[in-house]
């Protein structure tokens, strides 16, 4: 009868259903925090940005190492921001940012810096720390560190700033994968979540400069 074909249909699908809401959950909680995390930086900024962007033609660098690869968008970065990179252990060839032009070809003839087509790392990426108005990088609780875990790049370099007061300024979870068993990492459990799945700081900091 109808009644039982949908009845039947009902109890096949559920499951599958039921998994893949969980799955979305998972997603979402486990690994969001570089969304959230670029869309705090954007209203900090600009709440501390008193002057207008078409009056300050001053880029402030927000800067990364490691992470490069989680940024979401230029479309959460505020006016006259740009992503820059401090050099990592990554050493292949990494982005530029676009021109006026945008995609279209008139930006290769206004682009700066090299391009290759063999993924070879290009050096005029880079910028130093002290370019930096802002960082962001993936630490563990507290900036604690595991047994034989280095201390992650960004922090090293802001360590390494004499001139540079680093503040946190937001902290969002982010899955740490090596630590957290695989089921409460492909699914969203809620339990026993609180002792089974362990997260790492996605981090923002910024920095007070002595003159």
């Amino acid at each position: 009868s109808p009644n039982k074909v949908r009845l039947l249909g009902f109890v096949l699908l559920s499951p599958f259903a039921v998994i893949s809401i969980s799955r979305s959950f998972a997603l979402h909680h486990n690994y969001s925090a570089p969304l959230d995390l670029y869309q705090h930086f954007y209203y900090h900024h600009m709440s501390k940005d008193m002057v207008p962007a078409s009056q300050n033609n001053e880029v402030t660098y927000i800067c990364t190492a490691g992470e490069w690869y989680r940024f979401p968008s230029s479309f959460f970065l505020p006016p006259n921001t740009q992503l820059g990179f401090l050099k990592s252990s990554f050493s292949g060839q990494l982005p530029q940012p676009f021109t006026k032009f945008g995609s279209k070809k008139e930006s290769l003839e206004i682009q700066e810096g090299a391009f290759n087509d063999v993924n070879k790392e290009e050096m005029d990426r880079y910028v130093d720390i002290h370019q930096c108005s802002y960082v962001v990088e993936l630490v563990s609780p507290q900036g604690t560190t595991d047994d034989g875990e280095e201390t992650p790049e960004c922090l090293q370099y802001m360590n390494s700033d004499p001139s540079g007061d680093w503040t946190q300024v937001a902290s969002y979870k982010y899955l740490d994968a090596t630590m957290t068993g695989a089921l409460h990492r492909i699914l969203y459990i809620p339990f026993q979540r609180e002792s089974k799945v362990k997260y790492k700081g996605y981090n923002l900091y910024s920095v007070s400069r002595s003159s």
